[in-house]
């Protein structure tokens, strides 16, 4: 009697710890978890800093790329994520790595050409995998520009079509070169009136759904530095 009741004890705590993870998944159509924090890493910071995932990418569509090094098919999925950024990033899609490495790996990694296509965006942190419901390498996560998870799946279940049906459906202001332009515009204008806050805010929120090869986000690091 008391090792059933043991079982049934234990079998409880499972299924607690189950429903409290499935809780932590952001499901299709949900809105993320904009206070989640994992490590960042990029070419100029090999030992990672801790920032909020989802807070500067709010009005671009995100491409989440889990992986993991010596697995074979996320290695091969790099040159089909690598073309899918050359004709979407201009269109204000931003391409995300998530892996679970420890820094020496993670260092090694960004010295490597393969990973060099996500260049400021390469995020550690298990927390990601289990807000995105990712439970496997190689695996894509959509997030739309509202923060919201819009499709979850492999590499090759039509990821290109999801991708663009996603950008044309919900068009990222990140994509739209008006909008960035007038939020320049009104950036340097009230840098022009000495209401620096402001300035700095208007330009700061461009530069963070831009990326490093769209050339406004130069225009938008030159405000910023103002």
């Amino acid at each position: 009697m008391r090792m059933s009741m043991r079982i049934a004890a234990g079998t409880l705590v499972l299924l607690a710890a189950a429903v409290a993870a499935a809780q932590q998944i952001a499901t299709i159509g949900k809105e993320v978890p904009l206070d989640v924090k994992a490590m960042l890493y990029d070419g100029r910071n090999r030992q990672g800093k801790e920032e909020y995932v989802f807070r500067h990418l709010r009005g671009s569509v995100a491409l989440f790329y889990f992986w993991r090094p010596g697995n074979l098919p996320s290695l091969q999925g790099l040159p089909q994520i690598a073309a899918l950024q050359e004709k979407f990033v201009s269109r204000g899609v931003r391409f995300i790595s998530v892996t679970a490495l420890g820094n020496d790996a993670v260092g090694e990694a960004l010295n490597g050409e393969p990973f060099r296509i996500f260049q400021r965006n390469f995020w550690n942190g298990t927390v990601l995998y289990t807000c995105l419901g990712a439970f496997s390498e190689p695996y894509v996560v959509l997030v739309d520009p509202f923060s919201r998870v819009a499709w979850r799946g492999v590499p090759d279940q039509y990821l290109e079509q999801r991708l663009e049906d996603l950008v044309t459906l919900t068009p990222p202001p990140a994509g739209d070169e008006q909008w960035l332009d007038r939020h320049l515009s009104q950036s340097q204008r009230l840098f022009d009136q000495r209401e620096y806050g402001r300035a700095y805010t208007v330009a700061k929120q461009v530069l963070d759904i831009t990326e490093e090869t769209q050339p406004v986000h130069g225009r938008a690091q030159g405000l910023v530095q103002q």
